[in-house]
């Protein structure tokens, strides 16, 4: 962990703008992530961010052609998770009771999907950092496998405070 205050960017292959178009929900499942829809991701750049991950697999490094910084208004519909303790307990009480997935009678195996409908019911935001790299291949949270950085996912965007293009100040 860096020790320093969460920068949080999204990074986009194209220019973006934010305002009362920007798209209000994703559809949400259950899984390890909101995929569909195109929520909104964010990635802590003070930590282990999204360009680091990027860079270091050679994956989609045009998408990180703009970049913009995001705050978020205070909320406690706005949850940040800091350690282990407050992932599990997360996991906790938003595994998916789906029963769908009763099949998979290990508990690491239904650890791989939560109930993202119940999450975007209590919050707006779920933000991630620093990475909680003892977690990535824990039974206990498998889900959190796919967060490959210090990440959050914005389901509402109505918590954003502000939306500011930093793409030239991040590339020096």
């Amino acid at each position: 962990m860096s020790g320093k205050r969460p920068r949080w960017i999204h990074w986009s292959p194209k220019p973006r703008t934010f305002g009362p178009e920007f798209p209000r929900a994703c559809r949400l499942q259950h899984g390890s992530k909101p995929e569909v829809g195109r929520p909104l991701w964010v990635s802590d750049e003070n930590d282990y961010g999204w360009r680091e991950w990027c860079n270091d697999e050679k994956f989609m490094l045009s998408n990180l052609a703009h970049a913009y910084e995001v705050t978020f208004k205070p909320s406690p519909r706005v949850l940040q998770i800091g350690n282990r303790e407050q992932l599990l307990e997360f996991t906790r009480v938003f595994l998916s009771q789906d029963p769908e997935f009763e099949r998979y009678t290990s508990h690491a195996l239904r650890t791989m999907f939560l109930d993202w409908g119940k999450i975007a019911a209590k919050f707006d935001a779920v933000l991630i950092t620093p990475y909680q790299w003892e977690s990535r291949l824990q039974d206990d949270c498998r889900w959190y496998y796919g967060w490959d950085c210090a990440s959050g996912v914005v389901m509402n965007p109505d918590c954003i405070d502000s939306w500011i293009d930093v793409s030239e100040e991040i590339k020096k």
